[in-house]
């Protein structure tokens, strides 16, 4: 019978492309990854992979049997999800991933919760350009993602989206610019903090201020929006900041100018069989109240 563990190195060799890439995704060493592969060559009674210079590649029946791998994956976590549907009561462990300031000022209630219904969590603090591939992994069981405006996380059919919060941005400057600043193009001159050049956000940030009419001088980048609230206090920089920093932290010295109905989208994403858990039902439904708790506005869009 074939190991359901092997054939996943299979899908996810090839879906990153490389063996050191399955191995860091996977926790395996990359000997260890050609060391399964080669057991389920072993197994299959046929060649599943070939050398193309220092890499290596499915070969034909590879493809037949990665095709047919996530068919069964899928089926196996179906099926598990459907005997896990007839427990009468949501038990267990679920392993989140999710980004700073819904770590701050929702993970807390979010555990406390769940620890009343019996269900234990495990919690990384990841942007969503990690947690999603982690999550499609195994990884993770429920990934907490945002978006900005045409920016949204990148999902496959692999996965469930439900959104939980619309979350209020604000361009944020020191107190003492309040009354010279009141919009985003009086910052043309001024230093920016940004999270780095591979996120949503800081793509999204980049073209509001280009669409103001400039190019920001993003002199400190960083993903620890706390390290943005610092360096805006103490008069270094400007930036955006979202509404649920102000769960998270005093913003005295800072100035909040609301801008055009800017929002970022904040969402739950969990794979699609496993939407079904009863424990990641539970979350789930925790997750909403909690945010529509934090948001207090109509999330339905």
């Amino acid at each position: 019978m074939l190991n359901l563990r092997r054939l996943q190195l299979l899908v996810e060799l090839r879906r990153l492309g490389t063996i050191a890439a399955v191995g860091q995704a996977l926790h395996y060493s990359p000997s260890g990854v050609s060391q399964q592969l080669a057991t389920l060559e072993d197994e299959t009674g046929v060649t599943l992979l070939e050398r193309v210079g220092r890499r290596v590649r499915l070969t034909r029946a590879g493809e037949i049997l990665c095709d047919n791998a996530v068919i069964m994956l899928e089926q196996a976590e179906r099926t598990e999800a459907a005997l896990a549907e007839v427990q009468t009561k949501a038990t267990g462990q679920v392993k989140i991933a999710a980004f700073q300031t819904f770590n701050i000022a929702i993970l807390p209630n979010l555990i406390r919760n769940l620890a009343e219904q019996q269900i234990e969590v495990i919690a990384s603090q990841l942007e969503p350009e990690a947690a999603l591939p982690a999550l499609l992994n195994h990884e993770f069981d429920v990934a907490i993602a945002e978006g900005y405006g045409d920016h949204q996380p990148a999902t496959t059919r692999d996965l469930r989206t439900l959104a939980v919060m619309k979350d209020p941005l604000y361009l944020a400057i020191p107190k003492n610019m309040t009354g010279t600043v009141t919009e985003i193009a009086d910052t043309a001159a001024m230093p920016w903090v940004m999270e780095p050049d591979d996120s949503l956000s800081r793509r999204w940030a980049v073209s509001r201020c280009r669409e103001a009419g400039f190019e920001p001088r993003v002199r400190y980048q960083t993903n620890d929006l706390l390290t943005h609230v610092a360096l805006i206090k103490s008069g270094h920089a400007v930036g955006f900041l979202p509404a649920l920093i102000k769960a998270c932290t005093a913003l005295d010295n800072v100035t909040l100018l609301t801008l055009d109905s800017p929002f970022r989208r904040v969402k739950v994403i969990t794979r699609a069989q496993s939407i079904h858990y009863p424990a990641v039902v539970t979350t789930v439904e925790e997750i909403r109240a909690l945010s529509q708790h934090h948001s207090g506005r109509d999330i339905s869009f």
